[in-house]
């Protein structure tokens, strides 16, 4: 994907197996550590949590949910694009000496607050109260 979005804007880029490169400007292997697997896993763990503490409907949990995995591959899609542009337009030592590293967490708390901002637009007008159905001193069962 990252290939294609990358020719897509005028950028000249080949893709053999996990290498990306441009004849000229870069060559970026991208290894098992920058593959996303971590940021996917963690980040669909952090969307299984937050749909079951924000949202009340199943099937709202069951969306917020499903939406973190392509939200975790679109992450990264955008991290490895971005490294690559970095890469045609600064270098290669650059891209990957100080880009590289950063973009990471950059991109990761970008797809984690896409993930909070649909469960709030999602849970507009519902309410998770963790009172609700509390037994009150007396024994009897508060509804709200």
């Amino acid at each position: 994907t990252s290939n294609e979005i990358l020719k897509g804007i005028g950028l000249p880029v080949e893709r053999i197996g996990t290498i990306l490169f441009s004849a000229d400007r870069f060559r970026l292997e991208i290894d098992e550590p920058c593959s996303g697997i971590k940021s996917l896993t963690v980040l669909v763990s952090l969307g299984a949590l937050i749909a079951y503490l924000t949202q009340t409907k199943a099937w709202r949990q069951w969306f917020l949910f499903f939406l973190s995995l392509p939200a975790a591959i679109a992450g990264n899609t955008v991290r490895i694009v971005s490294i690559a542009m970095v890469a045609q337009q600064f270098g290669q030592d650059t891209a990957m000496k100080y880009y590289h590293d950063y973009s990471g967490y950059v991109t990761f708390c970008a797809t984690l607050v896409l993930l909070l901002g649909t469960a709030g637009l999602l849970g507009a007008g519902q309410s998770k109260d963790m009172n609700n159905n509390m037994p009150s001193p007396n024994g009897s069962t508060e509804q709200s």
